[in-house]
Protein backbone atom coordinates (compact mmCIF):
# COMPACT_ATOMS: atom_id res chain seq x y z
CA UNK A 1 0.00 0.00 0.00
CA UNK A 2 1.28 3.86 -0.63
CA UNK A 3 2.49 4.89 2.18
CA UNK A 4 1.40 9.05 0.81
CA UNK A 5 -1.67 10.08 3.37
CA UNK A 6 -5.30 9.46 1.55
CA UNK A 7 -3.75 6.93 -1.43
CA UNK A 8 -5.12 3.01 -1.45
CA UNK A 9 -3.02 2.37 -4.38
CA UNK A 10 -1.03 -1.01 -4.28
CA UNK A 11 2.33 -1.40 -4.64
CA UNK A 12 2.73 -5.25 -5.91
CA UNK A 13 4.42 -4.09 -9.35
CA UNK A 14 6.03 -1.66 -9.17
CA UNK A 15 6.88 1.35 -6.76
CA UNK A 16 9.76 4.30 -5.44
CA UNK A 17 11.07 4.56 -2.33
CA UNK A 18 12.84 7.38 -1.63
CA UNK A 19 15.42 7.84 1.06
CA UNK A 20 14.48 11.23 1.95
CA UNK A 21 11.20 10.76 2.72
CA UNK A 22 11.63 6.88 3.99
CA UNK A 23 8.49 6.08 2.50
CA UNK A 24 7.02 4.32 -0.30
CA UNK A 25 4.93 5.86 -3.07
CA UNK A 26 3.09 4.54 -6.04
CA UNK A 27 3.89 6.62 -9.16
CA UNK A 28 1.05 8.99 -9.22
CA UNK A 29 1.63 9.97 -5.18
CA UNK A 30 5.83 10.16 -6.43
CA UNK A 31 4.98 12.42 -9.53
CA UNK A 32 3.08 14.67 -7.09
CA UNK A 33 5.49 15.15 -4.34
CA UNK A 34 8.75 14.96 -5.88
CA UNK A 35 8.21 17.58 -8.89
CA UNK A 36 8.13 19.90 -5.16
CA UNK A 37 11.73 17.86 -4.08
CA UNK A 38 13.63 17.38 -7.07
CA UNK A 39 16.90 16.97 -4.35
CA UNK A 40 15.39 13.57 -3.21
CA UNK A 41 17.29 9.74 -3.53
CA UNK A 42 14.59 7.98 -5.16
CA UNK A 43 14.83 4.44 -6.24
CA UNK A 44 12.47 2.84 -8.24
CA UNK A 45 11.70 -0.82 -7.27
CA UNK A 46 9.92 -3.55 -9.59
CA UNK A 47 9.63 -7.31 -9.80
CA UNK A 48 12.99 -7.66 -11.43
CA UNK A 49 15.46 -4.73 -10.88
CA UNK A 50 16.19 -1.43 -9.31
CA UNK A 51 16.99 2.05 -11.03
CA UNK A 52 17.98 5.15 -9.26
CA UNK A 53 15.62 7.79 -10.69
CA UNK A 54 16.97 11.29 -12.19
CA UNK A 55 14.79 14.14 -10.77
CA UNK A 56 13.77 14.79 -14.30
CA UNK A 57 12.32 11.19 -14.53
CA UNK A 58 8.72 9.64 -13.06
CA UNK A 59 7.21 6.45 -13.74
CA UNK A 60 3.42 6.08 -15.51
CA UNK A 61 1.20 4.09 -14.83
CA UNK A 62 2.19 1.22 -17.39
CA UNK A 63 5.88 0.99 -15.83
CA UNK A 64 7.51 3.22 -18.41
CA UNK A 65 9.63 6.28 -17.77
CA UNK A 66 9.09 9.70 -18.76
CA UNK A 67 10.80 12.71 -18.23
CA UNK A 68 9.35 16.24 -17.45
CA UNK A 69 11.08 19.77 -16.64
CA UNK A 70 11.34 20.38 -12.88
CA UNK A 71 11.77 23.85 -11.68
CA UNK A 72 13.85 25.49 -8.69
CA UNK A 73 11.75 25.11 -5.44
CA UNK A 74 11.16 28.27 -4.36
CA UNK A 75 8.88 29.88 -1.68
CA UNK A 76 5.81 31.41 -2.90
CA UNK A 77 6.20 35.31 -2.80
CA UNK A 78 4.69 37.13 -0.40
CA UNK A 79 2.72 39.34 -2.66
CA UNK A 80 0.94 35.81 -3.48
CA UNK A 81 0.34 35.14 -0.29
CA UNK A 82 -3.18 37.00 -0.11
CA UNK A 83 -4.81 34.45 -2.84
CA UNK A 84 -5.64 31.13 -2.14
CA UNK A 85 -3.16 28.61 -2.13
CA UNK A 86 -5.57 26.24 -4.59
CA UNK A 87 -5.08 29.12 -7.06
CA UNK A 88 -1.57 29.20 -7.40
CA UNK A 89 1.06 26.55 -8.88
CA UNK A 90 4.71 26.40 -9.72
CA UNK A 91 5.82 25.61 -12.98
CA UNK A 92 8.95 25.33 -15.09
CA UNK A 93 9.86 28.36 -16.87
CA UNK A 94 11.91 28.46 -20.14
CA UNK A 95 15.84 29.14 -18.65
CA UNK A 96 18.01 26.52 -18.02
CA UNK A 97 19.14 26.30 -14.37
CA UNK A 98 22.31 24.62 -12.44
CA UNK A 99 21.39 23.80 -8.61
CA UNK A 100 24.34 22.96 -6.73
CA UNK A 101 23.68 21.31 -3.39
CA UNK A 102 25.03 18.63 -0.81
CA UNK A 103 24.27 16.37 -3.07
CA UNK A 104 25.68 17.51 -6.12
CA UNK A 105 24.38 19.33 -9.20
CA UNK A 106 21.20 19.33 -10.15
CA UNK A 107 19.78 20.83 -13.88
CA UNK A 108 16.82 22.34 -13.02
CA UNK A 109 14.70 24.85 -15.04
CA UNK A 110 13.46 28.02 -13.63
CA UNK A 111 10.69 28.71 -11.35
CA UNK A 112 7.68 30.27 -12.92
CA UNK A 113 4.84 31.34 -10.53
CA UNK A 114 1.05 30.52 -12.67
CA UNK A 115 -2.06 31.52 -11.16
CA UNK A 116 -5.15 29.45 -11.93
CA UNK A 117 -8.08 32.45 -11.85
CA UNK A 118 -6.49 34.46 -14.47
CA UNK A 119 -3.94 32.62 -15.92
CA UNK A 120 -0.91 35.36 -15.15
CA UNK A 121 2.67 34.20 -14.87
CA UNK A 122 5.87 35.75 -13.19
CA UNK A 123 8.93 34.63 -12.84
CA UNK A 124 10.96 34.38 -9.84
CA UNK A 125 13.20 37.14 -8.63
CA UNK A 126 16.36 37.23 -6.46
CA UNK A 127 14.43 38.08 -3.30
CA UNK A 128 12.77 34.92 -3.96
CA UNK A 129 15.86 32.82 -4.43
CA UNK A 130 18.21 34.09 -1.75
CA UNK A 131 14.83 33.81 0.65
CA UNK A 132 14.42 30.12 -0.44
CA UNK A 133 18.26 29.53 0.14
CA UNK A 134 19.78 30.18 -3.33
CA UNK A 135 22.82 32.14 -3.87
CA UNK A 136 23.51 33.16 -7.39
CA UNK A 137 26.86 33.48 -8.67
CA UNK A 138 25.65 36.83 -10.44
CA UNK A 139 23.06 38.82 -9.23
CA UNK A 140 21.12 39.06 -12.23
CA UNK A 141 21.36 35.99 -13.56
CA UNK A 142 19.36 32.87 -12.48
CA UNK A 143 21.36 30.20 -14.33
CA UNK A 144 23.61 28.82 -11.48
CA UNK A 145 22.44 28.72 -8.22
CA UNK A 146 24.02 27.51 -5.04
CA UNK A 147 22.51 25.95 -1.91
CA UNK A 148 22.96 27.91 1.27
CA UNK A 149 23.64 24.84 3.33
CA UNK A 150 26.21 23.69 0.82
CA UNK A 151 28.03 27.17 1.23
CA UNK A 152 27.49 26.93 5.34
CA UNK A 153 28.93 24.04 5.41
CA UNK A 154 32.67 25.02 3.25
CA UNK A 155 32.38 28.04 5.67
CA UNK A 156 32.83 26.24 8.65
CA UNK A 157 34.61 23.90 6.96
CA UNK A 158 37.69 25.88 5.66
CA UNK A 159 37.66 27.57 9.22
CA UNK A 160 37.76 25.26 11.32
CA UNK A 161 40.40 22.97 8.64
CA UNK A 162 43.07 25.97 7.36
CA UNK A 163 44.06 25.15 4.19
CA UNK A 164 41.92 22.99 2.68
CA UNK A 165 41.80 23.36 -0.80
CA UNK A 166 38.19 24.60 -2.49
CA UNK A 167 38.96 22.65 -5.65
CA UNK A 168 39.58 19.10 -3.43
CA UNK A 169 35.80 20.18 -1.70
CA UNK A 170 34.15 20.35 -4.99
CA UNK A 171 35.44 17.09 -6.90
CA UNK A 172 34.18 15.54 -3.54
CA UNK A 173 30.65 16.81 -4.18
CA UNK A 174 31.46 15.52 -8.03
CA UNK A 175 32.11 12.32 -6.91
CA UNK A 176 28.60 11.88 -5.02
CA UNK A 177 27.70 13.20 -8.46
CA UNK A 178 29.17 9.94 -10.29
CA UNK A 179 26.92 7.08 -7.88
CA UNK A 180 23.86 9.09 -8.90
CA UNK A 181 24.99 9.13 -12.31
CA UNK A 182 24.42 12.67 -12.76
CA UNK A 183 26.71 14.94 -14.85
CA UNK A 184 29.71 15.69 -12.12
CA UNK A 185 30.84 19.20 -13.76
CA UNK A 186 30.92 22.02 -11.15
CA UNK A 187 32.81 25.40 -12.15
CA UNK A 188 35.08 26.49 -9.30
CA UNK A 189 34.67 30.11 -10.48
CA UNK A 190 30.79 30.06 -10.59
CA UNK A 191 31.25 28.27 -6.94
CA UNK A 192 33.65 30.85 -5.94
CA UNK A 193 31.14 34.03 -6.69
CA UNK A 194 28.20 32.52 -4.71
CA UNK A 195 30.61 31.82 -1.56
CA UNK A 196 31.82 35.50 -1.76
CA UNK A 197 28.65 36.86 -1.58
CA UNK A 198 27.10 34.22 0.68
CA UNK A 199 30.55 34.86 2.79
CA UNK A 200 29.77 38.64 2.91
CA UNK A 201 26.18 38.58 4.21
CA UNK A 202 27.41 36.71 6.84
CA UNK A 203 30.17 38.61 8.19
CA UNK A 204 27.53 41.75 8.26
CA UNK A 205 24.49 39.53 10.13
CA UNK A 206 27.93 38.40 12.55
CA UNK A 207 29.15 41.92 12.81
CA UNK A 208 26.10 44.12 13.20
CA UNK A 209 23.49 42.24 14.21
CA UNK A 210 25.14 39.07 16.36
CA UNK A 211 27.86 41.88 17.57
CA UNK A 212 30.47 38.96 17.21
CA UNK A 213 34.15 39.12 16.72
CA UNK A 214 35.59 38.28 13.16
CA UNK A 215 39.00 39.04 13.58
CA UNK A 216 39.53 35.99 15.44
CA UNK A 217 40.49 32.23 14.13
CA UNK A 218 37.97 29.32 15.68
CA UNK A 219 40.50 26.69 14.89
CA UNK A 220 43.23 28.38 17.36
CA UNK A 221 42.85 28.71 20.79
CA UNK A 222 45.08 30.14 23.30
CA UNK A 223 45.67 26.92 26.02
CA UNK A 224 46.02 29.82 28.88
CA UNK A 225 43.14 32.18 28.01
CA UNK A 226 40.74 29.80 26.19
CA UNK A 227 40.56 32.60 23.65
CA UNK A 228 40.96 32.16 19.82
CA UNK A 229 44.18 33.83 18.27
CA UNK A 230 43.64 36.82 16.02
CA UNK A 231 43.75 36.32 12.47
CA UNK A 232 46.47 38.81 12.38
CA UNK A 233 49.07 36.18 14.36
CA UNK A 234 47.61 32.91 12.36
CA UNK A 235 50.18 32.09 9.55
CA UNK A 236 47.58 31.58 6.99
CA UNK A 237 46.62 35.03 7.47
CA UNK A 238 50.07 36.37 7.00
CA UNK A 239 49.64 36.98 3.51
CA UNK A 240 50.87 39.98 1.77
CA UNK A 241 47.67 42.17 0.36
CA UNK A 242 48.94 44.52 -2.18
CA UNK A 243 47.11 47.38 -3.59
CA UNK A 244 47.88 48.42 -6.83
CA UNK A 245 46.57 50.93 -10.01
CA UNK A 246 45.80 49.42 -12.85
CA UNK A 247 45.63 51.27 -16.07
CA UNK A 248 41.82 51.54 -17.50
CA UNK A 249 40.48 49.71 -14.30
CA UNK A 250 36.79 50.04 -13.88
CA UNK A 251 36.13 51.29 -10.40
CA UNK A 252 34.17 48.64 -8.21
CA UNK A 253 33.34 48.68 -4.89
CA UNK A 254 35.06 46.28 -2.39
CA UNK A 255 33.13 43.45 -0.30
CA UNK A 256 34.38 44.28 2.70
CA UNK A 257 35.06 48.00 2.47
CA UNK A 258 37.85 49.08 4.62
CA UNK A 259 37.15 46.19 7.09
CA UNK A 260 40.06 43.93 5.80
CA UNK A 261 42.75 46.02 3.52
CA UNK A 262 42.67 49.93 4.88
CA UNK A 263 41.62 52.87 1.99
CA UNK A 264 44.19 54.81 0.56
CA UNK A 265 43.20 57.21 3.45
CA UNK A 266 45.08 55.01 5.66
CA UNK A 267 42.59 55.55 8.55
CA UNK A 268 42.94 53.00 11.11
CA UNK A 269 39.25 51.03 12.07
CA UNK A 270 38.32 49.40 14.99
CA UNK A 271 40.01 46.52 13.80
CA UNK A 272 43.19 47.73 13.06
CA UNK A 273 43.54 48.95 16.76
CA UNK A 274 42.69 45.36 17.86
CA UNK A 275 45.65 44.60 15.70
CA UNK A 276 47.99 46.62 17.48
CA UNK A 277 46.98 46.23 20.83
CA UNK A 278 47.33 42.22 20.23
CA UNK A 279 51.13 43.45 18.54
CA UNK A 280 52.00 45.15 21.81
CA UNK A 281 50.79 42.34 24.10
CA UNK A 282 53.09 40.75 21.63
CA UNK A 283 56.28 42.85 22.20
CA UNK A 284 55.46 42.19 26.37
CA UNK A 285 55.57 38.65 26.10
CA UNK A 286 58.76 39.12 24.37
CA UNK A 287 60.57 41.22 26.70
CA UNK A 288 59.69 38.60 29.09
CA UNK A 289 60.95 35.80 27.61
CA UNK A 290 64.46 37.93 26.92
CA UNK A 291 64.60 38.26 30.17
CA UNK A 292 64.34 34.53 30.84
CA UNK A 293 67.17 33.94 28.13
CA UNK A 294 69.42 36.54 29.88
CA UNK A 295 69.21 34.64 33.62
CA UNK A 296 69.24 31.34 31.53
CA UNK A 297 72.96 32.45 30.05
CA UNK A 298 73.76 33.60 33.74
CA UNK A 299 73.69 30.47 35.01
CA UNK A 300 75.66 29.00 31.82
CA UNK A 301 78.95 31.60 32.18
CA UNK A 302 78.52 30.69 35.89
CA UNK A 303 79.07 27.16 35.07
CA UNK A 304 81.41 27.79 32.45
CA UNK A 305 83.87 29.82 34.24
CA UNK A 306 84.33 26.59 36.69
CA UNK A 307 87.83 24.94 37.37
CA UNK A 308 86.10 21.94 35.69
CA UNK A 309 85.97 23.89 32.60
CA UNK A 310 88.96 25.53 30.33
CA UNK A 311 89.43 29.10 30.70
CA UNK A 312 89.71 29.55 27.11
CA UNK A 313 85.78 28.50 26.53
CA UNK A 314 84.99 32.28 27.47
CA UNK A 315 85.05 35.02 25.10
CA UNK A 316 85.92 37.62 27.73
CA UNK A 317 87.91 37.48 30.64
CA UNK A 318 86.17 39.67 33.49
CA UNK A 319 89.42 39.82 35.48
CA UNK A 320 91.45 40.93 32.91
CA UNK A 321 89.58 43.23 32.11
CA UNK A 322 89.21 44.75 35.56
CA UNK A 323 93.33 44.83 35.94
CA UNK A 324 93.46 46.71 32.91
CA UNK A 325 90.86 49.48 33.93
CA UNK A 326 92.93 49.24 37.66
CA UNK A 327 96.21 49.98 35.43
CA UNK A 328 95.14 52.70 33.20
CA UNK A 329 93.62 54.43 36.30
CA UNK A 330 97.04 54.21 38.00
CA UNK A 331 98.46 55.71 35.14
CA UNK A 332 96.33 58.61 34.90
CA UNK A 333 97.09 59.17 38.84
CA UNK A 334 100.93 59.01 38.33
Amino acid sequence: MCSSDGCLNSLFDHHIRCDDCKRHFCHSCDKSIHFRLPFHKRIWLNTESSKVLDHTQFIKENGSVSKQEVPVPVFIPSAFQKYQSSSLSIAAGNDFCIVITANGRFDLSTALFCCNSCECTFDFTLDDCILSGFWPSVPDKFTFLCCSQLLTLWHHLKLLTPGTSEQKFLETISAMLVEGSRCPSIKTSMFARASQAHEFTRSLTDSRIKQMDTLSCRACIDERTGNPFLLSGHPDANHKLTRTDRKNERPARSWYGSEVIAGKELNISKSGRLIFLKVNMLSEEILRLKAVYDEAWSYLRYFCETPIFSESLLDVDESDDYDSDTDSENDEVV
